[in-house]
Order: structure tokens, then sequence, then C-alpha cells
């Protein structure tokens, strides 16, 4: 007989988390790097994803899907191939294949632009995935009240 598994036990067992930021412009100086902060969790079913951190922690061996959306500018002149910001996930502290999102806009100062990004992994239990911003050439910024990061376990 097939042992059954309570609602709540269900949700538990499937991870999942929707974080976002609580401020305005964060700026980047350029030639450096910084993890996206994402501190309010509007969903976070199992409590894996630490707002303090920024970073979701797998609980278990699966397939996991992750989305990342930015909201951001550069801080000043117009993107070309030296001045542009990019946008990743980590997973370990490390790159994850080529999965950029970059920014170079071609219009006047603070130039704004709106990117997603999905990435599908497969995780053990302890693996950290989070967020990474970079700016070259000037200082760039992103809005992490209008960013977000999210995630779940597919199976």
């Amino acid at each position: 007989m097939p042992k059954l598994i309570a609602a709540k036990d269900q949700l538990t067992a499937r991870p999942s988390f929707r974080a976002r930021g609580n401020s305005a412009w964060h700026s980047v100086s350029s030639g450096s790097g910084e993890v996206m902060e994402f501190d309010v969790a509007d969903t976070n079913v199992g409590g894996h994803f630490n707002t303090s951190t920024y970073k979701f922690k797998a609980p278990c061996f699966g397939t996991y899907q992750f989305a990342l959306s930015m909201y951001a500018r550069l801080d000043s002149g117009q993107g070309d191939n030296s001045n542009y910001y990019w946008g990743y996930m980590q997973l370990n502290g490390g790159n994850i294949g080529n999965q950029y999102i970059w920014g170079y806009q071609n219009g006047p100062d603070y130039d704004v632009g709106a990117t997603a990004s999905t990435l599908t992994l497969e995780l053990k239990a302890g693996d950290l995935v989070h967020c990474q911003f970079n700016a070259n050439g000037v200082s760039c910024s992103y809005y992490p009240g209008l960013s977000t990061f999210s995630g779940h376990l597919v199976g």
C-alpha cells in the first residue's frame, strides 16, 4: 500500500521561492561584481532561500528551475563594447556555463533595461545558487525592488 503524505508535507517536499529586493537603485563600480540583494521572500516554501545571504540552498538532489529578472542601467554614458553591465546566476560560487544577461544600451545617459533569464540545473543537497551583478567601463546599477530571483524543484 502506498504511503500517504499529508498536504503540508507535500508542500515542504517541493521547495520553491520568489525573492525581490527592498530598495531603490544599487550602484556597482566598474570592474567589480556583487551578489544581488534579494532580501524579501514573497514565497519561500521550505525556507531554503536565505534573505540575509541572498542564496538558495538545495535541500535535496533533483532538477531545479531558476529565473532572474533584472531592471538595470548604466549610471552614465552610453553602452558600447566597453561600457556595459551583466547579471547571471552562480552555483557554489562559480559561473554556470554561458548564461549571462548583458546590457549595452545605446541611448542617452541613464538608459534602463529590463531583462530575464531562466536556467535548469541538476543540484545535490547543499548546493548554493545566487545571482551576481557586474559592471564594466562605467558604474552601473540595478533596481532590487524591480528585480526578482525565483526557483523551484521540478523533480
